[in-house]
């Protein structure tokens, strides 16, 4: 179905509806029966049929009954009603309503799996169903109805009751008429049989002598038959058109539970083929679809999990074997590769960054853990091993200056002292600490790159630039990219500084007079630019000076409102500034070396 659009059509019976509680034509023709006996106090037995022909010599059809309990066609149409409709308490108690299969069988027409409906109940389940959620199918349920109907083609849905409606006292319900249809219904019977597919659900085919007919004389078979069978057995008739029809037979419990399961399954393939494969461009405006709108979380979820699912797939492929041959233009090209693998997730991940709510951060941040492969460290250095590290640091790198970018300090704290590990046998490290070019590749093989010989900082300056594809949804201009990228860079080591010493250890150290530590982690770009001590420089866009009209940096103030520098929260920059000293202690020292 889900490969042949609008292809199938449904052929059903009473089964779909027993579940409602409204009762089959035969059910009511009986009870009718019956009420007539009481009338003339007479007791019609086990057989009501039988005793009506002897009493009133007419064959018991709908008419010929109602004629004797009703005198005009209003009171017939108001008898069959309590047939039909539910009254108050029966509402409340969701009798004679739509049961699961009816809306689900108006989920499928609504999407366009289903156009055409044959139907032998004259109940109009079916049609609340589908104005419930705002379509009006076309109703053939009698032959001068067929003439004025929609063609097929052009209808949304087009339901065909064979055995007429129940508000219409032309109803098909005994041996004689439902032997015989009028040649109009019969012409459009032969139609769908001929063209459409056909899932049969609720129709045993035992009392239909004229619907199994129009079956068996369908000349095509463009499309295999799906006859649903409850039990053990599809009963004699059933079978031998699934014989005639080469139907397959799909087993099942109830329609409720069959037309569930058909209507999930096809939205699963729908959700499948909306996203694998897909274009960045498509996920992005999906994901921008979906941030905003609480509605769409599972959507949301459910396309970044995927997408996280396929890279994380592809990144375990062959093409990244931990046993290939090592030199720096083969390193240079596995870089290649992990960048092309990861562009569609890095830039979900810039714009879910960007614009994250406190409750979507959590989604973010587990693509840490998600993207993450343990290093493989052998005897000796081995590259490939430390290399698989890559995908994770640009996804920290580009998700930290998209928060960077919109202020968003929250999640930008978060992702500094989110907790990783590198090796299972040692403790876990906020990444601030553990994601950083030194420990993705080492610093004498990056320096050995192609067109990278005698940068201070190889890979940083190569990510550099693969980022910028990944950041271009938030449409940054290269000044401001330069910026933001120096900025995270310097706030990912004072973070690591604040992780790696305590204010107890920092005093310890200040009371034997050995000074501040130094940074624990490679310094990024900025450290070695003429202008990172210049007046608008780095180092002076951080400062904090004391006083209490003195102001503080606003990412500084941010993350010491979300924790960091032992803040508790609030605004005491008392450990930053400490941070802040030590590190560009540090970098002096470095540009003087370098």
């Amino acid at each position: 179905m889900h490969s042949n659009k609008g292809v199938y059509a449904l052929l059903v019976g009473s089964g779909i509806s027993r579940a409602s509680g409204i009762p089959t034509g035969w059910e009511v023709s009986q009870e009718l029966i019956r009420r007539v006996a009481r009338i003339k106090r007479e007791d019609c037995g086990a057989n009501p049929d039988d005793w009506f022909r002897k009493t009133f010599g007419l064959e018991p059809g709908y008419s010929e009954v109602l004629e004797q309990v009703t005198g005009t066609p209003t009171e017939r149409s108001q008898l069959l009603r309590t047939f039909m409709e539910p009254t108050p308490e029966e509402r409340l108690q969701g009798f004679k309503l739509p049961t699961v299969a009816h809306n689900r069988i108006a989920s499928l027409v609504s999407r366009g799996y289903v156009r055409v409906i044959i139907t032998t109940n004259f109940d109009r389940l079916l049609e609340q169903a589908l104005a419930q959620i705002g379509i009006g199918a076309t109703v053939i349920s009698s032959a001068d109805a067929v003439s004025g109907a929609i063609p097929l083609a052009h209808s949304q849905c087009t339901i065909v009751k064979v055995h007429g409606d129940y508000l219409d006292t032309r109803l098909k319900n005994t041996f004689a008429e439902l032997d015989d249809y009028p040649g109009q219904i019969d012409r459009i019977l032969d139609r769908v049989f001929d063209e459409y597919g056909l899932i049969v659900c609720g129709w045993s085919a035992a009392w239909d002598p004229a619907l199994r007919r129009a079956m068996e004389r369908a000349p095509s078979r463009r499309f295999t038959p799906y006859w649903t069978v409850f039990g053990s057995s599809s009963g004699t008739e059933a079978q031998g058109l699934m014989d005639l029809r080469k139907a397959s037979a799909i087993p099942i419990t109830d329609a409720n539970a069959f037309f569930s399961e058909l209507d999930e399954n096809i939205i699963a393939l729908e959700n499948h083929v909306a996203t694998e494969p897909i274009s960045a461009d498509v996920a992005v405006a999906r994901l921008k679809r979906y941030l905003p709108d609480p509605v769409h979380r599972i959507s949301l979820n459910d396309l970044i999990s995927k997408e996280v699912h396929r890279t994380v797939l592809a990144l375990g492929g062959e093409r990244f074997s931990l046993n290939s041959a090592c030199s720096a233009e083969a390193i240079l090209r596995r870089l290649q590769e992990y960048e092309a693998e990861c562009l569609p997730l890095l830039r979900l991940a810039a714009v879910t960054a960007f614009w994250a709510t406190p409750e979507q951060d959590r989604l973010l941040l587990s693509l840490l853990t998600e993207l993450k492969a343990y290093p493989h460290f052998f005897s000796g250095y081995n590259a490939w091993g430390s290399l698989r590290l890559y995908p994770c640091l640009m996804l920290f790198y580009i998700a930290g200056i998209a928060s960077l970018a919109n202020e968003n300090y929250r999640l930008l704290a978060e992702l500094l002292t989110w907790p990783v590990v590198l090796d299972p046998n040692k403790p876990q490290k906020p990444a601030c600490l553990l994601l950083n070019d030194d420990r993705c590749l080492d610093i004498g093989i990056q320096r050995g790159l192609p067109g990278y010989v005698g940068y201070s900082t190889p890979l940083l300056t190569h990510m550099f630039e693969v980022l910028k594809q990944g950041l271009k949804d938030l449409q940054l201009n290269d000044a401001r990219y330069d910026q933001l990228f120096d900025e995270f860079d310097y706030i990912r080591c004072l973070a690591a500084w604040d992780a790696e010493h305590t204010t107890a250890d920092i005093s310890e150290l200040e009371s034997q007079k050995q000074g501040l530590p130094y940074c624990p982690v490679p310094l990024g770009r900025f450290a070695w630019k003429d202008s990172f001590r210049d007046e608008s420089g780095l180092s002076r866009q951080f400062d904090a000076p004391e006083g209490p009209t003195a102001q503080i940096p606003r990412a500084i103030g941010g993350l010491l409102t979300y924790g960091l520098f032992e803040s508790a929260g609030k605004q005491n920059p008392h450990k930053y500034r400490k941070a802040k000293v030590a590190l560009d202690s540090h970098v002096d020292r470095r540009q003087r070396a370098w």
